[in-house]
């Protein structure tokens, strides 16, 4: 691994530190995803004061742009797996870049956010880079 790819995890393997389940911005768009973090991000100065503290991230949702931009899609499958969905994995240097554009969080920002939160907030975000169900 190259150390920002991440591997699904299943539920129960998560720590008690996981976010409160995400829910729609007051912003009425029913496609953003809002993640309450469990550790918040605190940006400090050099002398370590605290300069901003984000508690929570709105992610709208991604257009083909956005995939773009990124250089590819941050969700990875193998759609010839008998069991496709057991195949998904993070790109984590795309991902990363997804969650920033998306929530318009500068990336060092982002860096500083929990391993539990990152992941848990890539989880969020990847029902939007899998293929859709097939219109009957």
């Amino acid at each position: 691994m190259d150390g920002f790819t991440d591997a699904p995890q299943s539920p129960s393997s998560q720590t008690a530190a996981v976010p409160a389940t995400p829910t729609a911005p007051a912003t009425g768009n029913p496609w953003a995803v809002k993640v309450t973090l469990s550790e918040p991000i605190e940006i400090t100065d050099n002398g370590g004061q605290v300069l901003k503290r984000i508690e929570e991230l709105f992610f709208r949702k991604p257009t083909a742009m956005d995939i773009i931009e990124v250089g590819g899609n941050p969700v990875i499958m193998d759609m010839f797996a008998d069991d496709p969905m057991s195949t998904l994995r993070f790109d984590g240097k795309q991902m990363s870049a997804m969650m920033a554009r998306l929530s318009a969080t500068p990336p060092p920002f982002l860096a500083k956010m929990s391993t539990p939160d990152w992941t848990f907030c890539a989880w969020q975000l990847s029902g939007f880079f899998l293929p859709a169900p097939p219109k009957t």
